[in-house]
């Protein structure tokens, strides 16, 4: 299972669960929601994904005292973390 599809069972769980506070019971399993439902979350769960493609300045700052040069180590800890979630939006 990759990333994504973690990330689009994880907002159909919390859906589920919205649902079920709210009154809304017999709430569709992941495998009970088929190809469409599952898309839903899918779209979902990408859109999420790109939203968090550019690192915050918290992000960057946990990672200046790891790299072994701190005159590059925002923009190699940049360009690492976009490579990843480029190579799981192309899941």
């Amino acid at each position: 299972m990759d990333i994504i599809e973690r990330a689009a069972r994880a907002l159909c769980k919390l859906d589920a669960e919205d649902k079920m506070r709210a009154g809304i019971m017999n709430m569709p399993t992941w495998d009970e929601l088929g190809y469409d439902g599952q898309y839903y979350f899918f779209h979902q769960a990408r859109a999420v994904l790109s939203a968090l493609r550019e690192p915050d300045e918290g992000m960057l700052a946990t990672n200046r005292g790891w790299d072994s040069n701190p005159d590059i180590a925002d923009e190699h800890t940049r360009e690492v973390w976009q490579a990843m979630i480029d190579q799981a939006l192309k899941g």
